[in-house]
């Protein structure tokens, strides 16, 4: 058993270090701003095919933490630790309201994009009301 929990301690610790990818990902394309608010179709289909992309990565390595961390509770101190402990009240938490906004973003914000997207032809100008529909409020 104490092998079992050292690997999901490892398993749980790097895919915590994996999840931050997709956070540098979107970093990466925080800097799409700095090309100007006109559209560049392919570097626009570029970022959000890393996006597109890193949200399906990001979905595994959360429950891998997720699933890692019940099992090391299970084989550790117990799945009560989450409600006794307040560091891991905090840290599931945190997860679930990250796993909240991944899921947001994938199935709600990502399609509006795509279906815009999907719209326009990489020789074609971007119609005038595009940034109002991006634009959320």
């Amino acid at each position: 058993m104490e092998h079992i929990y050292n690997i999901a301690k490892f398993v749980h610790v790097i895919s915590f270090v994996f999840m931050s990818i997709p956070l540098f990902n979107l970093i990466i394309v925080n800097e799409r701003a700095l090309m100007g608010p006109s559209l560049n179709y392919e570097t626009d289909r570029y970022f959000e095919n890393i996006i597109k992309r890193g949200a399906i990565r990001c979905f595994v390595f959360q429950w891998t933490v997720f699933i890692s961390g019940v099992i090391i509770l299970t084989l550790g101190p117990g799945l009560t630790a989450i409600w006794t402990n307040w560091v891991l009240t905090v840290k599931t938490l945190i997860l679930l309201l990250l796993m909240s906004l991944l899921s947001y973003v994938h199935f709600s914000v990502q399609p509006k994009i795509e279906k815009l997207l999907v719209s326009l032809s990489p020789g074609q100008p971007a119609p005038e009301d595009l940034s109002v529909k991006l634009v959320p409020f």
